[in-house]
């Protein structure tokens, strides 16, 4: 999650955390594509090579990431809501890889602001 009241900033300043985030994650998970298959780890391979594929753009498309301004990520919430139905708790990276603490808690004070109120 990163919200900023600039679209364009919000996509920019959270593209190099957010990929360096998924590049690491694909690193870690590696051993569980090359290892041993496990009947509780199927289709890691699968999972992982999709992940590889992820973007800023696309994570915003289909929810997984909420990024932009106060209304668009009341919009994607709206959205996951209507797909998956109500839920009460989400768990958001708020600080991912790299990402500025300033920048970060800037994006968290505005999400509780102008976000979290339109769900209470």
């Amino acid at each position: 999650m990163f919200c900023h009241r600039d679209p364009r900033l919000a996509r920019d300043i959270a593209r190099k955390p957010f990929e360096t985030y998924f590049r690491a994650l694909g690193e870690a998970a590696g051993d569980w594509v090359t290892g041993p298959a496990s009947k509780d780890y199927r289709d890691y391979d699968k999972a992982i090579a999709k992940m590889k594929g992820f973007t800023v753009e696309s994570q915003v498309e289909s929810g997984g990431a909420w990024i932009g301004t106060p209304a668009e990520i009341r919009d994607i919430i709206a959205r996951v809501s209507e797909t998956i139905g109500p839920f009460e708790h989400a768990s958001l990276q708020v600080n991912f890889a790299d990402l500025d603490f300033t920048e970060a808690m800037n994006s968290l004070r505005l999400f509780a602001a102008e976000v979290m109120p339109a769900f209470a």
